[in-house]
């Protein structure tokens, strides 16, 4: 990525999070956060990252407004930026604060079973043995 990238991806990730708190749309619910944004090669299309504090169904609802707003979006950025091309806005779940509770789970279900009591870990799997060329 070009430190150009760069540049753009930091603003519209700084503007768009402004501009999220403006939207006003019964179907956003729970605390949004926008997390990040990711630019294509030919700048044309943003994926924007967003994280809702709530239920799964908050978080679909959330992400379908976002969608229903991102052409109200994209004109507000137009007039807020000095670019030739506002990129299309594309609305994703970011799943890493999942993702890292779902690893602190797996890796302390490991040491629990490590520190039991009598119990030794699991002998190591055996590779199948391979059948005779002949």
């Amino acid at each position: 990525m070009y430190k150009r990238d760069d540049r753009i991806t930091a603003l519209l990730q700084q503007e768009l999070a402004e501009l999220l708190r403006s939207v006003k749309d019964p179907g956003i619910s729970g605390f949004v956060t926008l997390t990040g944004v990711a630019l294509s090669a030919d700048r044309k299309r943003a994926s924007a990252y967003i994280s809702v504090f709530g239920d799964e169904r908050e978080k679909e609802s959330t992400l379908k407004a976002l969608q229903r707003a991102a052409e109200f979006l994209r004109y507000q950025l137009k007039g807020r930026l000095q670019m030739r091309v506002i990129p299309f806005l594309d609305f994703k779940a970011d799943e890493t604060a999942e993702r890292a509770q779902r690893i602190e789970e797996i890796l302390g279900h490991l040491e629990t079973e490590k520190d039991s009591p009598g119990g030794e870990p699991p002998p190591k799997p055996q590779r199948p043995k391979r059948p005779k060329i002949k």
